[in-house]
């Protein structure tokens, strides 16, 4: 929806460390010209530059639908109250973010030391039971989730600890999500799990750009050229991921899967790397082909192989 290119060796660049030790009047290399930078207002740096894009993405939202209830789903990078300010506060949208384990909460222990968020106590508890359930690469199957929740003084908070069919904790540690939406009980508090797990799917698909059609490998240097590939590329794996997993599809999707191994199985799996084989098999060709290759040299090529392997 939006994006900034930037560079952290761009003279207005400022590193959030080097912030932090400004504040806090720590001397470091470059310490002089770092606090004129800062003092003039002028910097930036990945937190300003995110912070403009949220502003932006969620008042184009707001401006092309007023009616639109819009929730900003944020992984641990941005458990940050800056952020979750500028959201509840300046846009008056909703979000969900996941917690770090390093967040606390406003009170103290009697020795004065804060207390861990996770560690704290949830007024709100419930269990889910369920047959499967994926979470990134790993599936728990016929397992139990304890979800616990409570409102603190600037956001509701929900904790989840998942067992297997076992009883053992299928993670090290349970997950820990904020936000600014109000949570009734278990439907909601569960309701605000599984909109945070959904934000995986923007995970999926840069996997399958990096791995599955190399896009960090590009050799075209034009910047409108590789706008247009990456464009091409975010429209075919919007495509494998709003499809569903067993759907009959149309021909060269099964085709595609047949390619990559599926042996009937028609999923986003196996059309993925149908996908990653073709490109392969076209790669291969423009080489023979450059390298002018006769049929029956291929095919002595082709021999050779088989025997390697």
């Amino acid at each position: 929806m939006s994006h900034k290119l930037y560079s952290n060796n761009d003279e207005l660049f400022l590193k959030r460390e080097e912030i932090n030790k400004l504040k806090k009047e720590v001397l470091f290399e470059g310490h002089e010209e770092a606090r004129k930078l800062y003092d003039s207002g002028e910097y930036f740096n990945k937190k300003t530059l995110s912070v403009d894009e949220i502003k932006k993405v969620g008042r184009e939202l707001k401006n092309a639908n007023n009616t639109a209830l819009i929730t900003h789903i944020l992984d641990r990078e941005f458990d940050d109250n800056e952020y979750m300010n500028v959201i509840s506060e300046d846009l008056s949208q909703d979000y969900i973010i996941r917690a770090k384990k390093s967040r606390t909460i406003e009170e103290k222990r009697e020795d004065g030391k804060k207390i861990k968020l996770i560690e704290s106590d949830f007024a709100g508890r419930g269990e889910k039971i369920f047959q499967k359930l994926k979470i990134g690469d790993k599936v728990i199957q016929d397992g139990r989730m304890i979800i616990s929740w409570h409102e603190f003084d600037k956001y509701n908070a929900v904790k989840i600890k998942v067992y297997n069919r076992k009883g053992e904790s299928s993670f090290k540690d349970d997950m820990l999500i904020l936000t600014n939406k109000k949570i009734k009980d278990l439907a909601t508090a569960y309701q605000i799990y599984t909109t945070y797990l959904s934000r995986s799917k923007i995970e999926y698909v840069f996997k399958f750009l990096k791995e599955g059609l190399g896009w960090e490998k590009l050799q075209i240097q034009d910047f409108k050229a590789i706008q247009r590939l990456l464009s091409i590329c975010f429209y075919a794996a919007s495509y494998l991921y709003e499809i569903g997993e067993e759907k009959a599809y149309d021909d060269y999707a099964i085709l595609l899967a047949e390619i990559g191994g599926g042996k009937g199985k028609v999923t986003r799996h196996f059309i993925v790397r149908g996908i990653q084989q073709l490109l392969n098999h076209l790669r291969v060709s423009r080489i023979l082909n450059k390298k002018e290759l006769s049929q029956e040299e291929q095919i002595a090529l082709s021999n050779s192989c088989e025997i390697l392997i």
